[in-house]
């Protein structure tokens, strides 16, 4: 689809209401405008396939891979300088809610660690400062993912 072909819309009305809201400017330069896009940001090329009589698009998820990378390059190249995130009693409670759910809210750590939820949002954004939290997707939908060490009692 990337390389030059007819431009043939598979459902004439869908086009028509995406070029009457502007969503397409001609006919036949969708896949080259993804290309202009997707190249100088840096993010492989989506992958495009008929599947089941309609086309199935497959982007791939670039946000996780990357800042994996990069923690990972880090990581090599100052092993010997590498510590540890040192987290506090309470941290260290809600990296087991979030390891045993990934999907709970805010308002459910607070309850189940009898805090108010303005304080559990201020460990989530140390912890994300600290590079051993992520979250990912929205607030209401997302969740969350743990990547850093943290240190072992000895």
């Amino acid at each position: 689809m990337f390389a030059r072909h007819s431009s043939k819309p598979r459902n004439r009305n869908i086009a028509n209401a995406f070029f009457k809201a502007g969503f397409i400017d001609t006919w036949g330069r969708g896949f080259q405008k993804i290309q202009d896009g997707f190249e100088p940001a840096g993010i492989p090329m989506p992958k495009v396939e008929n599947f089941c009589g309609g086309v199935r698009v497959t982007i791939q998820r670039t946000k996780f891979m990357q800042m994996m990378n990069n923690v990972t390059s880090d990581v090599s190249s100052n092993v010997g300088s590498l510590s540890v995130a040192q987290l506090t009693e309470r941290q260290k409670k809600i990296r087991e809610i979030l390891l045993k759910d990934s999907y709970i809210s805010t308002q459910q750590m607070s309850v189940v660690l009898s805090v108010v939820k303005r304080t559990v949002e201020r460990d989530l954004a140390d912890l994300q400062k600290k590079g051993v939290l992520i979250r990912e997707g929205n607030t209401s939908a997302g969740h969350w993912i743990w990547v850093g060490a943290i240190e072992k009692n000895t």
